[in-house]
């Protein structure tokens, strides 16, 4: 089900992975549960720890985040580089105007 905020709830069974085989909807299922878990602030400093050992390698061989590929090899690196950027924006509400915050929160 997903719920529509426009002023008042709106429910629409909608199911955006219909389309996609078992296999596939079961890899974004588990994608999205990923992200979420993200969320959890007791993963917070392990995870700046993580990321800043990823950026320290970078430094070492000279690289940019431009140029990490999406291969099988860098896979789990792409992955908690997207996950943090969810916890990221996740933790940044309470930096936004008031309006903003209660509006997103």
């Amino acid at each position: 089900q997903l719920i529509l905020n426009s002023g008042k709830s709106t429910v629409c069974n909608i199911n955006v992975l219909e389309s996609l085989s078992p296999q596939q909807s079961n890899q974004i299922r588990n994608a999205m549960i990923q992200a979420i878990l993200a969320t959890d602030m007791s993963h917070h400093f392990s995870s700046v720890s993580y990321i800043e050992n990823i950026a320290e390698q970078f430094d070492d061989e000279d690289m940019r985040w431009s140029d990490l590929e999406r291969t099988d090899d860098n896979i789990d690196i792409v992955k908690t580089i997207t996950n943090y950027m969810i916890h990221l924006a996740d933790i940044s509400n309470p930096c936004k105007s008031l309006d903003v915050a209660k509006y997103w929160a």
